[in-house]
């Protein structure tokens, strides 16, 4: 008897939230529909934040705009919308996936009249497996595109630019080639300097310049340019407002401290795939010693020792000493000789590699702190270690 009333009991409580979940979700469906706001949508393997971030900055300088941003649960989402106002003129939402058919049920809800797509590569790989699989969930955003939507793609990624054929919306591409429509040349940025580019469109150049390190942004700088020109922002004010807009916090962040060393901090996460792009951050800087603290790699295949081997490799290339921390610290497969010099380091804790860089902390030394956040490399934490007075610089 005591069973049976628990199980009611359990089936009850069961019952009351799967129905608070889709009051919540009813409620907004009626909100966004109700809304005149037009809804861009963002997706890709990675650049997401900062397009969507940067994007909206823009828009602020042309309208009223609300943002979304970093949401991983459909439940974020459902709140986001339904705090959606009337008098909203963008709404500009960064979409991840995360099992099979979580991103159709959010574009349901969202009902996007722009899709931007910033690239395909391998996430979330125990789900999905290969690139085509990610593109045929990502493709649903652009899919779900009336006749009179436009989608942003990258004209450089095979994926990416092959869901023009899914859509009879208007496409727009962006990229390096020839063939993109808006095309990012002379690309450069080399520490302290920041990014500056020039875009090619519609026989214009227009030069812009950034407070964002790394030559690899110009991917979300370009795809946020090209949509801002399309739905209708003068040019100069969306030169201006890219040129204002503060770096992302934990993306290539430099972080000076008032006496030791410059820290660059990417620590929000560390794909496989765009490893090299933080390295090559650090390998062009203008610095006279330059380190690599390694944390937590993620969204790779095949055996971590192979990928954790490979990345020492090339992070010796880029730096000239590599410290590794966390559980797999111990597959750099260093030589004897890189161990003995102190070429590399295998770091016990972050603790013990804090207390390693306070040690030998030169005034002149960058550090390139990179992995995934779960680690906690990025300070103020590694400065508190450190006892180092920091500041926070754009």
């Amino acid at each position: 008897m005591l069973d049976r009333d628990g199980a009611v009991r359990r089936w009850g409580r069961l019952f009351e939230r799967n129905l608070r979940r889709t009051l919540r979700f009813v409620g907004a469906l009626a909100n966004r529909r109700f809304a005149t706001a037009t809804c861009i949508a963002v997706t890709g393997s990675s650049a997401k934040s900062t397009t969507t971030l940067l994007l909206s900055h823009i828009l602020k300088g042309h309208g009223s705009v609300e943002t979304l941003a970093s949401a991983v649960v459909t439940s974020d989402i459902v709140k986001s919308v339904a705090r959606l106002r009337r008098s909203t003129q963008y709404y500009v939402a960064e979409l991840s996936v995360g099992r099979r058919g979580h991103l159709k049920h959010v574009v349901r809800m969202v009902q996007p009249d722009v899709a931007i797509v910033t690239f395909i590569g391998i996430e979330h790989y125990k789900e999905y497996r290969t690139r085509e699989n990610i593109a045929a969930e990502k493709g649903q955003l652009v899919e779900a595109l009336s006749d009179t939507g436009l989608a942003v793609l990258n004209a450089d990624d095979d994926l990416t630019l092959a869901m023009r054929h899914g859509t009879t919306a208007r496409t727009v591409t962006f990229g390096r080639g020839p063939g993109a429509d808006f095309r990012a040349t002379a690309i450069a940025s080399r520490y302290p300097e920041c990014l500056r580019l020039e875009v090619e469109w519609k026989g214009h150049v227009t030069p812009l310049e950034t407070r964002i390190l790394g030559e690899h942004f110009w991917l979300p700088v370009t795809a946020a340019f090209a949509t801002a020109i399309e739905l209708g922002v003068p040019v100069e004010r969306a030169r201006a407002r890219i040129a204002s807009f503060e770096p992302i916090p934990d993306r290539c962040q430099p972080f000076p401290t008032r006496t030791g060393p410059v820290f660059i901090l990417d620590t929000w996460k560390a794909p496989w795939q765009t490893l090299g792009l933080a390295f090559d951050v650090l390998r062009h800087a203008q610095a006279k010693r330059r380190r690599i603290v390694l944390g937590m790699l993620s969204d790779y295949t095949g055996s971590p020792k192979a990928k954790y081997r490979d990345a020492y490799r090339d992070a010796r290339d880029a730096a000239d000493q590599v410290i590794f921390v966390g559980d797999h610290a111990h597959r750099s497969m260093a030589s004897q000789d890189d161990r003995a010099t102190g070429r590399f380091v295998e770091g016990r804790s972050v603790k013990a590699v804090a207390d390693l860089i306070l040690q030998q902390a030169g005034t002149d030394d960058l550090i390139l702190l990179k992995g995934s956040r779960d680690l906690h490399l990025e300070p103020p934490p590694v400065c508190r270690r450190l006892q180092l007075p920091n500041r926070m610089e754009p």
